[in-house]
């Protein structure tokens, strides 16, 4: 994909965001947050942030955190996510729920949205960290073993 539409293209990312599936798929965590972040970044920068393509890839590579070990790290990219989704979908849809039951998975107490929908001129604070970014510390716990966060369908 990327040597016929370049790197940056939407069918190149979103076959980016296939491959952390299948490395993911494969117990391959840390190469699959390398390539949903790439994705996600790029995703943010074509599509915008608060697009359902860039909350995929950010679900994807919360759920890849998650695996690593990096629980904070993926608590706060599921909140973005989550907020993004309400927004964009609605409460009902199938890619929020899916967030928010991930969501469930990691948060001690019920995450509420009370934001306006976001401004398309307004990043969202994820959007400009880098992925090595210290996040502040969560007091829940990480996820047991075989518990494991569900990625968004492509």
């Amino acid at each position: 994909s990327q040597q016929s539409f370049g790197a940056g293209h939407g069918a190149s990312l979103s076959a980016l965001n296939n491959l952390g599936g299948i490395a993911m798929a494969r117990g391959r965590c840390e190469e699959a947050a390398d390539i949903f972040g790439k994705a996600m970044a790029g995703r943010a920068e074509l599509l915008g942030p608060y697009h359902i393509d860039t909350i995929n890839s950010l679900n994807n590579l919360a759920a890849a955190f998650e695996a690593l070990g990096r629980h904070s790290e993926a608590l706060q990219l599921l909140r973005a996510a989550a907020i993004g989704c309400e927004a964009e979908l609605g409460s009902e849809h199938r890619d929020t729920l899916l967030v928010k039951a991930n969501l469930a998975l990691l948060e001690p107490e019920p995450f509420y949205v009370e934001t306006p929908a976001p401004s398309p001129s307004r990043s969202p604070d994820w959007a400009s960290t880098s992925r090595h970014a210290q996040w502040p510390e969560s007091p829940s716990e990480p996820l047991g073993e075989g518990s494991t966060l569900q990625m968004m369908p492509p």
